[in-house]
């Protein structure tokens, strides 16, 4: 696993660090945003607007951007905890820097903002209007102190605005800078000249604006060098990574893991990674953390696109409930720039279990989850219904299924549900919903592992194919198409005679109406895959070359062209790697393996 960090000689030669008695936000820093002024609020509103602002600092402190830090005692992932658009008055040139530290008071005691409940936990940035400048300051673009609220110490910054995204004067850069000296704000690097600067001060030969807006660099005396590091690795649980295509152009990806500079925290949390072919020189970007959602150890989390520029992910939380997040292109612009979490009702799930999504429609998402009861419960969102909020959990009949069951949902056609589970008998059930649920239905008599991974995709809005390990180890398949067989399913049959560890999970693609890929990971750590064609059914199982899995770890696999095919794997170094198939490219053979990110 590897990171992308760019590196640049600092402005003078240092000739050492050391360490001081000022207070720094060493560790899971809880960062609040203030906007300040009237115009804040008016029509048209600025450029950039708060908004634009908010989803480039949520992209940064969801980023591995304070990587380096460890190296100076700064350990765990920041977190966008509030934002407060403060536009009852306009600050004054005269004199706000020296009004700041109780006009920040008065926002935490009217609970704008939140209030720190631990030692060196809070950060409080202030950003003003396009052209407000500092008389006090002149020379200034901001600057960061520390204040006590409560009998806890915080940092505040002031954090001024060209009006630009690009520009090492605009309002995302200067915040990089300040936050990333406030949290190692102990440290100080000494120069050749006999001067002691910040770990951001003597780094002005650089920036980064890959994902749309300047980054600043500080120091890294393990690297004797400005280090700006644009991406990280993650160690990745077991469970699936989860992926999506929005359109041709790009992939989303969704995963459990912890950053390995946290590796001592024993935290598993939720983080994305995004490709996009216009982007990066057509790199992997990320892993972002959203925004430290947190699950346990090999817990699984689920990804859903409804709409081109928009994503949801879900989760069964350590508190024992179901909780999602959501990414607008939009409304958040930055990619990582993820909103939430947001709890979905109050049903009582095991932590970790596996959440079946699915959309229906542009404006409609519908979870599933194997609760402790042994149902299947069942949540709805439509933005047109309550106002958008999450309606009640309901029971999904009366099937029983065990406690974290795999559960898969697919959506065939606008407004319609096909649900599919392994019940605690065994049999392998299906139920599908227009305007209410049918019954439980077994599928050709179909028997596996009570709680087992059933795998469903749909090649168009008639026809419905289903994946299962079974107890042998064989691979299965049933198909069911509205207009064969009187609408009824067709009997299983083996896909080959590969054998895998039973109950594995299976990754199927349907790339176009008459073609299936399918895709696991076979006992000893090896990626295989088969394909259908309407015309010459089943081929026989080939082994992917090169590609080495966590045995016992599943494969997630998209297609973003009826030409393409993108899969994805956690490494025997718990990465994430991924390899690519193109028709078109190098004689139609696989491509990769490379990490995620690269």
């Amino acid at each position: 696993m590897s990171a992308t960090i760019l590196k640049f000689p600092p402005d003078a030669p240092v000739s050492g660090v050391s360490f001081n008695d000022a207070p720094d936000i060493s560790g899971f820093a809880e960062v609040n945003l203030i906007f300040w002024g009237k115009g804040w609020s008016a029509t048209p509103s600025p450029s950039p607007d708060a908004h634009t602002i908010v989803s480039g600092v949520r992209s940064i402190v969801n980023s591995g951007y304070l990587s380096r830090l460890t190296q100076y005692g700064v350990i765990g992932q920041p977190k966008v905890v509030a934002t407060d658009v403060a536009d009852e008055t306009d600050p004054s040139p005269a004199n706000f820097v020296t009004n700041l530290e109780s006009f920040i008071q008065g926002r935490i005691a009217s609970g704008k903002v939140k209030a720190p409940s631990a030692d060196l936990q809070s950060f409080y940035g202030v950003f003003f209007l396009p052209g407000v400048k500092s008389e006090e300051n002149p020379n200034a673009a901001g600057a960061h102190t520390t204040f006590v609220h409560g009998g806890f110490t915080c940092a505040k910054a002031w954090l001024l605005n060209d009006g630009q995204l690009a520009t090492r004067f605009c309002p995302i850069h200067v915040f990089s800078h300040e936050f990333a000296e406030a949290c190692a704000n102990k440290v100080s690097v000494a120069m050749t000249d006999g001067s002691n600067k910040e770990i951001a001060d003597i780094c002005t030969n650089d920036d980064d604006i890959s994902n749309g807006y300047s980054l600043h660099s500080y120091y890294s005396d393990e690297d004797k060098k400005c280090v700006l590091p644009l991406t990280r690795p993650i160690s990745v649980a077991t469970g699936p990574v989860a992926a999506v295509s929005r359109d041709g152009n790009n992939i989303d990806l969704a995963a459990m893991g912890f950053d390995p500079h946290d590796a001592d925290l024993g935290f598993f949390d939720a983080y994305s990674a995004s490709w996009d072919k216009d982007k990066r020189d057509g790199r992997w970007r990320g892993w972002w953390a959203i925004n430290r959602g947190r699950t346990m150890s090999g817990g699984a989390i689920s990804l859903v696109t409804r709409q081109p520029t928009l994503l949801d992910v879900f989760i069964a939380g350590t508190d024992a409930r179901v909780h999602t997040a959501a990414w607008d292109a939009k409304w958040d612009i930055f990619d990582g720039g993820w909103r939430g979490w947001w709890q979905v009702g109050d049903q009582e799930v095991l932590p970790g279990s596996p959440v079946a999504a699915v959309s229906k429609g542009p404006d409609q998402l519908d979870i599933f989850i194997a609760g402790p009861g042994g149902h299947v419960g069942w949540a709805v969102w439509d933005q047109a219904v309550a106002n958008g909020a999450w309606q009640p959990w309901a029971r999904v009949l009366d099937m029983e299924v065990p406690q974290a069951a795999h559960l898969c949902a697919v959506s065939r056609k606008p407004g319609r549900i096909d649900l599919f589970a392994v019940a605690s008998d065994g049999t392998i059930a299906t139920v599908s919903r227009h305007t209410h649920w049918g019954g439980w239905l077994p599928i050709a008599d179909g028997k596996a592992a009570p709680g087992a991974p059933v795998t469903a995709v749909s090649r168009d809005a008639n026809s419905l194919d289903v994946f299962v390990v079974k107890a042998d180890g064989g691979i299965y398949t049933a198909p069911w198409d509205q207009d064969i067989d009187g609408g009824l399913w067709r009997a299983w049959q083996r896909v080959g005679e590969l054998e895998v560890k039973p109950a594995s999970q299976v990754a199927a693609v349907a790339r176009a109406s008459d073609k299936l890929d399918v895709f696991i990971i076979g006992k000893e750590g090896g990626v295989w895959t088969a394909a259908w064609d309407k015309s010459g059914g089943w081929n026989a199982w080939r082994k992917i070359p090169n590609g080495q899995a966590t045995p016992g770890s599943s494969i997630a696999a998209v297609s973003r062209a009826p030409t393409k095919l993108d899969i994805f794997i956690v490494g025997e170094d718990n990465g994430v790697w991924s390899s690519a198939w193109d028709r078109d490219v190098a004689g139609g053979d696989w491509q990769g393996w490379w990490p995620v990110p690269n």
